[in-house]
């Protein structure tokens, strides 16, 4: 019964690890500087629309729906929404544009946004690109004997990660000076 103990606390730890993670951190992203449901764009808009295509029609699918997200305003980005249902992606990927249709209310807030900012809340090759890092790391590594355990490497593997890091993002300048214009004392500029 003593050496049972144990691993019923770490299995619990580990479940508990994995089961609060998503609870928890899913609403990380929409703290950010505009109090708007930034993350819901991320979701609206989302990367893996992509995969509804073949690997190589990727990329060209990918510049036919440019207009849409490029667009200046909610009005023109609807406009090259029928656009793009209209032409021979939308008859060809119909889900996507039925993504886009049902996710409409949550892409309209990206609009407000000045164009530097909307390019820099786009951008989630960085962020994917940490994502896919870490469950390297996570993957690795197996199991956890508690949160704690999880927490550290979590902390350990973002370190690492940031080291390797260069310069901040292409045109960062330009949206920290739209982001400082906007919101002011509740921007805080980074000191690097």
């Amino acid at each position: 019964e003593g050496i049972q103990r144990p691993q019923d606390t770490r299995r619990r730890g580990r479940a508990d690890c994995r089961n609060r993670w998503p609870k928890r951190h899913a609403r990380g992203p929409q703290r950010g500087v505009s109090g708007n449901n930034i993350a819901d764009l991320h979701r609206a808009s989302d990367p893996q629309q992509l995969d509804y295509a073949a690997w190589d029609k990727r990329r060209e699918l990918a510049k036919a729906l440019k207009p849409i997200y490029q667009a200046i305003n909610a009005q023109a980005a609807e406009q090259a929404l029928d656009e793009f249902e209209r032409g021979p992606w939308g008859k060809q990927y119909p889900t996507v544009v039925a993504a886009w249709r049902r996710s409409w209310d949550r892409v309209i807030p990206f609009f407000v946004f000045p164009p530097a900012i909307r390019k820099v809340i786009y951008t989630t090759n960085a962020i994917e690109s940490i994502n896919a890092q870490l469950r390297k790391i996570i993957k690795t590594r197996g199991h956890f004997p508690s949160d704690d355990a999880a927490t550290k490497l979590i902390w350990l593997g973002l370190r690492n990660i940031t080291a390797n890091w260069g310069s901040a993002a292409h045109d960062w300048k330009i949206a920290m000076n739209q982001f400082a214009i906007l919101y002011g004392d509740r921007f805080i500029r980074p000191t690097w």
